[in-house]
């Protein structure tokens, strides 16, 4: 079961560019790497417990292994967010 989770962050924390809804976060580059529950978030390289099928080029970093655990948006969601 894929469950997206958005950061444990709130909006007002967040920089401009990712409330922006032409930009939606996607160039967001910053260290949160915590869900809205406290959990650490999977690394994107990891395929467990969420399955998922985001490539190098779905991440600002241009690397999956660069964007390591923190929360991003590489498929347009409205926030940057974290399995």
């Amino acid at each position: 079961m894929n469950k997206k989770t958005y950061p444990s962050i709130i909006p007002a924390m967040l920089p401009k560019m990712c409330l922006d809804k032409s930009v939606r976060g996607e160039t967001y580059i910053g260290v949160v790497d915590k869900t809205t529950a406290g959990i650490p978030c999977q690394p994107w390289f990891d395929n467990e417990p969420h399955d998922h099928s985001m490539e190098d080029k779905a991440f600002v970093e241009g690397s999956i292994l660069a964007a390591h655990n923190y929360c991003r948006n590489p498929d347009g969601e409205i926030l940057p967010w974290c399995y």
